[in-house]
């Protein structure tokens, strides 16, 4: 509906202004973050209820279980299968996400899904180094936009999937990158 009532141009793959016949369960991916705040600012309009993407704290909160702290949405041990990413085993995951909801399992306490896996998502906050951490953020990249958690496609066995982090211009849009909406006031 947002492509089509505000004419905003469409990710890359979908077909015209909708996305691929039997891909509507799919989150939305081949988004920058611009994308998103257009988005959010649309379905605020249409819902008269305020909507923005997360700052990376809110999203981290979230994804941890808020004051548990775990390491993973579900608990603080890795559970093959229980969520959409390569993470510990390269033949998990996939070339493409999968339907929101598709791992029940991979949910926080208060029943928020997919942080673990299925797409890296866009938060609200610029880019920036932890506190402590006596490194800079190159000038270049002083206005670019923190990306959070795995996706589908992580393979990276460094990190746990919910610690990925990384940022990006915000008009940069690649296929496993999407984003996650929280509503002011809740």
């Amino acid at each position: 509906m947002f492509v089509r009532e505000t004419n905003h141009p469409a990710p890359s793959h979908w077909e015209g202004k909708t996305p691929p016949e039997g891909k509507e369960l799919l989150p939305v991916v081949n988004v920058s973050y611009e994308d998103a705040v257009e988005f959010a600012k649309w379905r605020s309009k249409r819902d008269s209820v305020k909507y923005r993407l997360p700052t990376e704290e809110e999203w981290e909160y979230a994804a941890r279980g808020g004051d548990q702290g775990n390491l993973y949405p579900w608990g603080n041990n890795w559970v093959k299968g229980r969520a959409s990413t390569r993470y510990l085993d390269l033949n998990a995951g996939g070339t493409d996400p999968e339907p929101v909801g598709s791992h029940p399992e991979d949910k926080t306490r208060w029943g928020v899904l997919d942080m673990e896996g299925n797409v890296s998502e866009w938060t609200s906050s610029k880019a920036s180094f932890y506190k402590g951490n006596p490194m800079q953020v190159e000038e270049r990249a002083k206005n670019w936009i923190v990306l959070r958690g795995a996706s589908y496609a992580t393979v990276d066995k460094k990190k746990l999937p919910l610690t990925y982090r990384d940022w990006f211009e915000p008009t940069f849009k690649y296929e496993s990158f999407g984003f996650r909406l929280v509503r002011q006031g809740s």
